[in-house]
C-alpha cells in the first residue's frame, strides 16, 4: 500500500483532517478504489478498539458547562467586534485628533520666528587662541 495513501486514510478514519481536506477525501473516495480500500482497512483495524471501553453517559453538568464556555467565548469576540465597530468611539478620536492638530497649528503660527543670532570670534593673526567672542541679536544687543 502507498505510504502517503495509507497516512491519508488513517488520518481520515481517525478524524484528524481539517474540514477542507476531509471534504476533498470524501470526494476522492467516490472514484479512487485504492483510497477506499485503505479507508476500509483502517476502519476494520480501529473498529474493535471501540469495544474496549464501555459507553458512558456524560454528567448533567457537562452540557451547561459547554454552553457557558461557548457563550463566554462569543461574548469576548462580540465585545471586541463591538468596540472595533463603535462609531461614537471613532468619531470622538477623530474630533480629538482634529482639535489637537488645530491647537498645534495655532500655537506654531502665533509664535514669533526665532531671532537670528550671530557669533563673531576675534583672533589675532599670530595667535591661535580666541581673543574676543561676541554674540549679536537682531534687537541690536551685544553680549
Amino acid at each position: 500500500m502507498n505510504e502517503e495513501l495509507n497516512e491519508l486514510a488513517s488520518a481520515y478514519v481517525l478524524g484528524t483532517l481539517s474540514a477542507e481536506r476531509r471534504a476533498e477525501v470524501e470526494r476522492q473516495l467516490i472514484s479512487d478504489i485504492e483510497l477506499r480500500r485503505a479507508v476500509d482497512y483502517w476502519e476494520a483495524k480501529l473498529l474493535p478498539l471501540t469495544n474496549l471501553a464501555p459507553p458512558m453517559e456524560p454528567s448533567r453538568q457537562l452540557w451547561p458547562r459547554i454552553q457557558n464556555t461557548l457563550q463566554l467565548g462569543r461574548a469576548g469576540v462580540t465585545a471586541a467586534v463591538t468596540w472595533w465597530n463603535n462609531l461614537t468611539l471613532w468619531r470622538s478620536l477623530s474630533v480629538g485628533g482634529f482639535a489637537t492638530a488645530a491647537i498645534l497649528a495655532f500655537v506654531v503660527s502665533t509664535q514669533a520666528p526665532p531671532q537670528p543670532r550671530y557669533m563673531v570670534v576675534l583672533v589675532a593673526p599670530q595667535d591661535k587662541n580666541p581673543g574676543w567672542v561676541i554674540q549679536a541679536n537682531t534687537n541690536n544687543s551685544l553680549k
